[in-house]
């Protein structure tokens, strides 16, 4: 048997749509509500919750995309699966207690907090300047100028806000678009879906029968709480299965593993004091809980560079070990679905020599033939479907290296 121990970094998370004939108006659900009957129907829901971090001593406490489905230890939003010419719908109900969010927090920036954070002069977005970004229009000066923000609609929407509102974007999905009100308007105007706490909302989408199958996700896109929002690993992925899929399948009666998921993304957190008042809300009572860590994401913008501590967590794991017989070969659905800098995924073996891999599909469409690799680069929201055959026993690592020093807002690697 050889084990695989698996260590990655962190990305940046960006949303692409897809596109399709607009579908019908959408609006919020009577929660008491279904979803109109779909070929594959889901209902999840949005939560405060602590969840231990497995492979470290850590609680995380933070809002997550709950399911039925998942188990008890899982952070990520539950995996969805469609298949080409079928219908999905997804209903989502929004739970978060006002009450447990206040004493949670952590707060929403004031506008004079923005303009000192924000300015492209001297605080941390300047980071960016030495790698060729450019800052437009107005912006507030190295003297924090409250002048230009004002009632100024454009900064209102960027100044991190709504923590507990959401909405839902499914990645690369050849589907209506559908992150404004009604889905599917053209509307330059249009409100984004907001679904605030106590509120429902259902999509209901029908891909088209050449819909490529393959590795997508979904994720959350509310502008305001997007950013503290991913790192609290609101996100998961989404399956469309397909040709490619019944391929492998019969190829992995004899040779071949199951698909493995393999979600790479990065909490920004700081403690969470056994004195804080959310502390006794969300904390078990168990004897174990003593020697626990709480942890919780930090503010987006004061801890943009200087955050406490940033994990890199693969799936829901810090270092996961996984176990796989020599010979045979595993896929693995690789995401990279960080708020920040860039993923490597790269295979050695106990000497540190280079393990070969192949990748076959990028973004949801499959390659006409595979391409060995050695190493692989992502950014925020890239996926890529990789075969990995260990050929000999023996313990393997998947590891992150520094890719650059340009990272989101020159962050580093």
């Amino acid at each position: 048997m050889g084990a695989i121990r698996l260590l990655l970094a962190i990305g940046l998370l960006c949303a692409v749509g897809g596109a399709q004939a607009a579908g019908k108006d959408s609006k919020l659900y009577d929660c008491s509500r279904p979803c109109p009957k779909a070929d594959f129907n889901y209902k999840i829901a949005v939560e405060i919750k602590p969840t231990v971090i497995l492979g470290s001593p850590l609680y995380y406490v933070s809002r997550q995309i709950t399911g039925a489905d998942e188990p008890d230890d899982w952070v990520l939003a539950p995996t969805l699966h469609a298949e080409p010419g079928k219908s999905f719908s997804v209903k989502i109900r929004n739970k978060i207690s006002r009450k447990l969010s206040k004493l949670l927090g952590p707060p929403s920036p004031n506008r004079t907090d923005y303009v000192r954070e924000a300015n492209p002069t001297d605080g941390p977005y300047s980071a960016a300047k030495p790698y060729g970004f450019q800052f437009v229009g107005e912006q507030p000066d190295a003297g924090n100028d409250m002048s230009i923000v004002g009632n100024n609609k454009a900064y209102a929407i960027n100044i991190p806000h709504q923590y507990d509102a959401t909405n839902i974007h499914f990645h690369g999905l050849t589907i209506t678009p559908h992150l404004f009100e009604p889905i599917g308007t053209d509307e330059a105007k249009a409100d984004f879906i907001k679904i605030a706490p106590g509120e429902c909302y259902c999509y209901s989408f029908t891909l088209p029968e050449d819909h490529p199958d393959g590795t997508f996700w979904y994720h959350i896109h509310h502008h305001g709480s997007a950013a503290l929002q991913s790192w609290s690993g609101m996100a998961g992925l989404f399956i469309v299965k397909g040709p490619t899929d019944e391929v492998l399948e019969e190829y992995s009666k004899k040779q071949m593993q199951s698909s493995v998921p393999f979600v790479i993304w990065d909490p920004h957190t700081v403690p969470l004091d056994k004195n804080h008042s959310a502390y006794t809300l969300v904390a078990t009572k168990k004897a174990a809980d003593k020697y626990r860590e709480y942890i919780q994401v930090g503010d987006f913008l004061s801890d943009q560079n200087d955050a406490d501590k940033a994990y890199t967590l693969v799936n829901n794991a810090l270092v996961p070990n996984m176990t796989a017989v020599a010979g045979q070969t595993i896929r693995f659905r690789v995401l990279c679905a960080t708020t920040e800098a860039m993923c490597m995924f790269r295979l050695v073996d106990k000497n540190g020599k280079p393990h070969p891999f192949y990748d076959f599909a990028s973004d949801g469409i499959t390659q006409t033939e595979a391409i060995k690799r050695y190493q692989l680069i992502q950014a925020g929201g890239y996926r890529d479907d990789v075969l990995v055959q260990i050929t000999r026993p023996g313990k393997y690592k998947f590891i992150q290296q520094a890719l650059s020093n340009m990272q989101f807002f020159g962050m580093g690697g």
